[in-house]
């Protein structure tokens, strides 16, 4: 039988464990239920307010004011990024209104439909074709990162000034010397960068439309701190959508569970954007999607469509598997049958309430 001084020692190292712990709780206190009420209700005031501020760390980057990803209609409605990166097929032409020279690769999605990737040539530029490369889900990665920071400054002069360090961590993970110049590199590349697309229209004429996303993008390095600074100007075009809310919306911490699968990372904005459109339409969750629907919203590498409907299998199988957007699937045919998950009331409140009905 133990003496009461034993049992004295032993709840003192179970108080002097709790306190010492940083995985416990002021609520895990082993006498809790000795203390006053408002003293328990402090307790689990604090408690409460620790656990929000590790998830809004965790996986909002310390910012709930992006705590909803985001992107612009035209860009989900067309096939501008890869889901591989690899280099552009180009021919050169000289515009004959304005004598500019000009790089350009044409994607064909079928035959009513191509996407044209335009890139300046410079006067003082040398440029060589096979170190053009795609817009691949990096540079989409950017782009959404730089949009992510928008504050007064976007609204007004349609400019945001990054941190390079801040970009290199949330696309690299690591800080080498190779990361910034990639960062530094793929930046200029979004800068030059041009898509126009066309539609072709039975008994109608064709349907065109033209993107760019950064209008200017400066690079330079601090005089007293020695960090790295990109000042990007977005285009009127993606100032303007954003002005107008033309943009499908997703919770951001859901695209960090794809950063590992480029073309999952891709096909989520697509995806949300049927889900969006099924609730405000009133109509099913389940629908079939051809193979030209994910051609029309992926660049794909392969010209091999076996090839690629392996990979949207495999991609929508890590969407069931993670219990994001889509409920389930079936292969048919060149297509796929899709029933994505209801819209719950929550994301119908975050997504359309307030400031977005």
């Amino acid at each position: 039988m133990e003496k009461p001084e034993d049992i004295l020692k032993i709840k003192l190292k179970e108080v002097e464990a709790w306190a010492k712990s940083k995985k416990t709780n002021i609520t895990d206190f082993p006498y809790l239920d000795s203390k006053m009420n408002y003293q328990i209700e402090k307790a689990f005031h604090t408690d409460f307010t620790f656990l929000i501020a590790e998830i809004i760390l965790e996986k909002y980057n310390g910012n709930l004011s992006n705590w909803i990803d985001k992107r612009l209609n035209s860009w989900v409605e067309a096939p501008i990024f890869s889901n591989e990166s690899h280099s552009l097929k180009t021919n050169m032409e000289v515009k004959t209104n304005s004598q500019e020279v000009v790089l350009y690769n044409d994607y064909k999605v079928d035959e009513e439909y191509f996407i044209r990737t335009i890139i300046p040539v410079n006067d003082n530029q040398t440029v060589l074709s096979k170190r053009n490369m795609v817009l691949d889900p990096k540079d989409s990665q950017i782009i959404q990162f730089a949009l992510s920071q928008r504050d007064e400054m976007f609204y007004k002069e349609k400019t945001v000034t990054l941190d390079l360090a801040d970009i290199v961590k949330e696309i690299y993970n690591s800080k080498g010397v190779k990361n910034y110049e990639a960062v530094e590199a793929r930046i200029m590349k979004i800068a030059r960068y041009h898509v126009e697309g066309v539609a072709k229209k039975k008994n109608s004429r064709d349907t065109k439309f033209a993107i760019n996303f950064f209008q200017k993008a400066v690079i330079e390095t601090d005089e007293v701190t020695g960090r790295r600074y990109a000042t990007i100007v977005f285009s009127d075009d993606t100032h303007q959508g954003f002005l107008n809310q033309q943009f499908v919306q997703i919770y951001s911490d859901v695209i960090k569970k794809f950063k590992d699968n480029s073309l999952s990372s891709l096909l989520l904005y697509a995806f949300q954007k049927e889900r969006l459109d099924c609730y405000l339409q009133e109509k099913s969750y389940t629908h079939f999607y051809p193979y030209q629907y994910f051609a029309s919203k992926v660049r794909f590498r392969s010209k091999k469509i076996d090839v690629n409907l392996k990979l949207i299998n495999e991609s929508l199988a890590e969407f069931v598997s993670n219990q994001v957007l889509i409920q389930s699937y079936q292969q048919k045919f060149q297509g796929f049958e899709i029933s994505f998950i209801p819209l719950q009331n929550y994301e119908i409140q975050d997504y359309f309430g307030g400031e977005h009905r």
